[in-house]
């Protein structure tokens, strides 16, 4: 027999159809990074030894805008966790970067070299950065150069107006200081010619030592820091260049007006004060005048309203004041209210009132044009509206017979600017 053959093979089943192979699933995304701190390379160097702003606690890092900037410096000072979108269109972040990474700026002034002094001493003491000295130190950097980096800001590299300024140490409460303040860290946006001139280089302050010493005393007192003090030197020094006339940009007409009531002033200065200051007196015009200015105030505002309220109990006596006062105005073409705000701030001084040297609320300029509108203007909040008459609780008996009456009076002459008492939940009012 021969060999038996074998079957030929049964067919494969078909294969089943190819399935394509899935993807690996893409990688979660990195969880979002908190914002970089401590990125600051430039250094304080003082006599004590060197505060590395790179070691600041709690600032931006550089790839931060300018707008989380802000916000983290505002949300920290003000105790807030959170930062606030702030616009940064007006600031340019490249001056910004550079003036952090490069300037020693806290060096260029002595008040704020002060400061850097004592927080380096801190920082030698306990060797951590967290300290409130230190903070102030860091975070001035950042205060000033954000002002720096303003782009409207006024180039005051070449100011040379400085005041000098006795203040308490920062961090020393037994200690003075004279710190000299220079404009060129001011932060000013005014382009008017005569006005930037007065800005960078007239002390215009001299005058009026009170007017900004005792803000920046109460500043440096509360909390030993640049911004507030430098705050307190710098907007004085822009209210009185820019109350002078001849630094506002304004019409012929106001100009004109502006002489006028020049005039009517000298005519009232010389009704008021002797030439030879060693014999002065307090005489009758500038009594007249002081009253007549809260008399006007009284009724609602000094706008020369009295010379039709004259009929009141309160406004006898000043009849014959009143006429010349009208006079001035008809023969300088100054107007009524301003001549009187004028006279008023002319009689305190003639009779012995250093005015502005009083209070820091005495402002050492006056409006002029106020508007004259030949006819009584009473306030409701102190008058009987259809007869003219005060309140019968401000009547000056009533008003002098207790402590509760007079404050009350107060508040109704002062509603400009001053709440009722007991409209704020601490009763003070001054809201």
């Amino acid at each position: 027999r021969g060999p038996r053959r074998r079957p030929p093979p049964s067919p494969l089943p078909p294969s089943p159809p190819s399935q394509p192979t899935p993807s690996p699933p893409p990688p979660s995304p990195p969880p979002p990074s908190p914002p970089p701190v401590a990125i600051y390379s430039a250094s304080l160097v003082t006599y004590d030894g060197t505060l590395h702003i790179a070691e600041c606690e709690e600032l931006p890092s550089d790839h931060v805008d300018m707008q989380i900037v802000r916000g983290v410096h505002e949300a920290h000072a003000n105790g807030e966790d959170e930062y606030r979108a702030i616009d940064n269109s007006n600031y340019d972040v490249a001056a910004f970067r550079d003036c952090l990474l490069q300037q020693p700026i806290m060096s260029e002034q002595d008040y704020t070299r002060r400061v850097v002094e004592i927080g380096v001493a801190e920082l030698q003491a306990t060797g951590s950065y967290s300290g409130a000295q230190v903070k102030l130190v860091c975070e001035s950097q950042l205060q000033i150069c954000r002002a720096h980096a303003m782009q409207s800001s006024l180039d005051m590299n070449d100011a040379t107006a400085a005041y000098t300024v006795s203040l308490a140490v920062p961090g020393d409460s037994g200690a003075r200081f004279d710190y000299s303040f220079s404009m060129k860290h001011c932060v000013f946006s005014d382009n008017f010619g005569p006005l930037v001139e007065c800005l960078r280089h007239e002390t215009v302050l001299d005058n009026f030592p009170r007017f900004y010493t005792d803000p920046t005393g109460k500043i440096n007192g509360r909390n030993p820091h640049y911004r507030g003090a430098f705050s307190s030197m710098c907007g004085a020094q822009h209210q009185l260049c820019s109350t002078i006339p001849e630094n506002q940009p304004h019409s012929d007409g106001c100009g004109e007006l502006v002489g006028n009531c020049r005039v009517a002033l000298k005519h009232m200065q010389a009704m008021m004060f002797r030439i030879d200051l060693d014999e002065q007196v307090c005489n009758n015009f500038a009594l007249k005048s002081v009253r007549g200015f809260f008399h006007d105030h009284m009724s609602a505002d000094i706008d020369g309203s009295i010379l039709f309220e004259l009929h009141q109990e309160y406004n006898v006596g000043l009849c014959q004041w009143s006429k010349y006062i009208n006079a001035l105005s008809d023969a300088t073409e100054c107007d009524p209210g301003s001549i009187i705000a004028m006279a008023g701030e002319l009689g305190l001084e003639a009779c012995g009132m250093d005015l502005w040297n009083v209070d820091t609320e005495a402002k050492p300029h006056v409006n002029i044009g106020r508007g004259y509108q030949c006819k009584p203007n009473y306030s409701p909040r102190f008058h009987n509206m259809t007869t003219g008459e005060r309140l019968p609780q401000f009547d000056d008996m009533h008003v002098a017979s207790s402590a509760n009456a007079t404050e009350s009076h107060w508040y109704a002459l002062n509603g400009h600017a001053f709440a009722e008492p007991g409209d704020r939940h601490d009763e003070f009012g001054d809201g």
